[in-house]
């Protein structure tokens, strides 16, 4: 069996880039142009659901570097939307530790995924609340 974490010391270096270096770098340490960052964030990763999302909303288009954020109107811009931030681990982590960074406290992240265990069927909703630390982002 592989052990987890396969670096022993992985948790305790430094990160290379962090949120707070790439927001100075960004916009002088502001949240995307003067917008007030919201409290929530929902990171879609299906691009037909964010624009349907956004079309059937009162949605503030909210320009930023690694992903489209919409503020949403009918919750007085404490929702966003986040979308088209690329595929996999990396890319959503860069967003996502960027919100944080912010000041958003809730994030809810709706996607598709593959799964090894024999007992799920396809389709079935999964609801994830942790996850084995031990890939390529956070290494």
């Amino acid at each position: 069996m592989t052990p987890v974490p396969r670096h022993a010391d992985k948790l305790t270096h430094d990160s290379i880039v962090t949120p707070a270096a790439f927001a100075q770098h960004h916009d002088g340490g502001g949240w995307l142009g003067g917008f007030a960052p919201p409290r929530v964030a929902i990171m879609l990763y299906h691009r037909g659901l964010a624009e349907h999302l956004v079309a059937t909303r009162d949605a503030v288009h909210v320009p930023y570097m690694f992903a489209d954020h919409f503020l949403l109107g009918e919750t007085s811009g404490q929702v966003a939307v986040v979308a088209n931030f690329g595929i996999g681990a990396p890319s959503a982590t860069l967003v996502m530790e960027d919100l944080v960074h912010a000041g958003v406290t809730t994030v809810l992240s709706v996607g598709t995924s593959g799964a090894l265990q024999p007992d799920l069927a396809p389709g079935e909703l999964v609801l994830i609340d942790e996850a084995i630390r031990d890939e390529g982002t956070s290494h």
